[in-house]
């Protein structure tokens, strides 16, 4: 089960939330 979640222009996997990278919050920054 996938959730997508909006954060203000961003759309960010629920996965990618909890992080792979944990403490790299920069994900919205490549989009």
């Amino acid at each position: 089960m996938k959730t997508s979640v909006r954060i203000g222009a961003f759309e960010i996997d629920d996965g990618e939330l909890h992080g792979e990278s944990p403490g790299d919050r920069t994900l919205t920054h490549s989009l």
